[in-house]
């Protein structure tokens, strides 16, 4: 019997489910040393990932390549 994972993003609340066992969440991410909604390290979904590196490239790097 196989044990599909099923992950949640702390930010947005949505989930996603291994597609084979150990595959993992590819595109998801862990932010290591913040917080999200109380949450110390919280698992990221590609989407909500997205929008922290945007907001970390325009107001920490201001855009910088």
């Amino acid at each position: 019997m196989a044990i599909l994972r099923t992950i949640v993003c702390d930010a947005c609340g949505d989930s996603a489910v291994e597609a084979a066992p150990n595959d993992g969440w590819p595109n998801w991410g862990g932010l290591q040393g913040v917080q999200i909604n109380g949450i110390p390290n919280p698992q990221i979904c590609p989407v909500c990932l997205g929008k922290v590196a945007e907001f970390v490239d325009k107001e920490v790097f201001n855009g910088l390549d």
